[in-house]
């Protein structure tokens, strides 16, 4: 592991063009502060490639009026079909040479894309992360840090980081991170998720990807803690079919590509996740979780 530190001095010229990939779906409560905060961006040179997914509420309005007044931001819409399609969508559709991902409901620091692109440059990575901070639905961008330097730490392999749970601690979000557009050339979500997950088992396969990730040890991302969001929503059969399914797919996908010990540490991550999900979980917050033992007790 190596240790860097980064002095934050005059804003980027155009190093290269960032794609933001937004999927929206009846997002109106929160959509305009993502999209602000995209427009308070330090460095300018970037597009929103914004994936309509079937909104049935106000949500195409706002981004139809924030595309109006600004031309970065460019609009597709589709029939609802979930988020992994939405990104699939919008990771056809950019034109960047960096790739990064924003839900609709959490904001960018204003020197996200600053940031991470220094970061990104100076290490010569395939993929920067970094922290994020906490808000509750009544908070606004003003809870974002200011500073005038960071640190970055350096390591190969992604997965190994993640896997061993080394700190600063690596989320298995697609949000957070910023990509190199080559990494994700050829990565697609799968679509037979249907609720949650999908990001996990992408992220896995762009993690195995990258020779080498930096770490921006500063709260970048604003993630909101939306009781509306999928992850805040009661326990059902699908979430915990997606986990399976997860499961599934790594051990196929890398059941020859990794090395044992970490392939090892993958499996009992993600064996005792599902553990959570089938026994532990209903029985903490279903009440009746009996239904969800019968259906999982053969697998368990």
């Amino acid at each position: 592991m190596k240790k860097r530190r980064f002095i934050v001095g005059q804003p980027l010229t155009n190093v290269g063009l960032v794609s933001v990939i937004v999927p929206v779906y009846n997002a109106e409560k929160f959509l305009k502060y993502s999209l602000e905060s995209l427009q308070n961006q330090t460095y300018p040179f970037w597009e929103a490639v914004l994936i309509n997914d079937g909104s049935t509420d106000g949500s195409l309005s706002i981004l139809q009026q924030y595309a109006l007044g600004d031309s970065r931001f460019k609009i597709i819409t589709q029939p609802n079909s979930g988020v992994a399609s939405a990104r699939n969508t919008g990771l056809a559709a950019v034109h960047g040479d960096y790739i990064a991902f924003l839900d609709p409901d959490d904001m960018l620091c204003p020197q996200f894309m600053e940031i991470m692109l220094k970061a990104l440059l100076q290490s010569d990575a395939g993929m920067a992360w970094c922290e994020k901070k906490k808000c509750n639905e009544s908070d606004s961008l003003k809870v974002c840090d200011t500073y005038s330097r960071y640190y970055a730490i350096t390591r190969g392999l992604a997965l190994n980081w993640f896997v061993n749970n080394l700190k600063p601690h690596l989320t298995i979000t697609v949000w957070g991170k910023l990509y190199k557009a080559s990494v994700l050339k050829n990565l697609r979500f799968y679509t037979d998720f249907k609720v949650m997950a999908e990001d996990f088992e992408f992220s896995l396969r762009a993690f195995e990807l990258c020779s080498k990730t930096v770490c921006v040890q500063r709260k970048l991302v604003v993630y909101r803690q939306n009781s509306a969001s999928l992850t805040h929503r009661p326990l059902s059969f699908a979430a915990i079919d997606d986990h399976i399914r997860l499961l599934r797919y790594a051990v196929w996908h890398f059941r020859d590509s990794l090395d044992r010990p970490i392939r090892h540490k993958l499996w009992h991550l993600l064996s005792r996740m599902v553990l959570l999900y089938t026994c532990i979980f209903p029985y903490q917050q279903a009440g009746n979780y009996t239904d969800f033992w019968d259906k999982y007790r053969p697998l368990c």
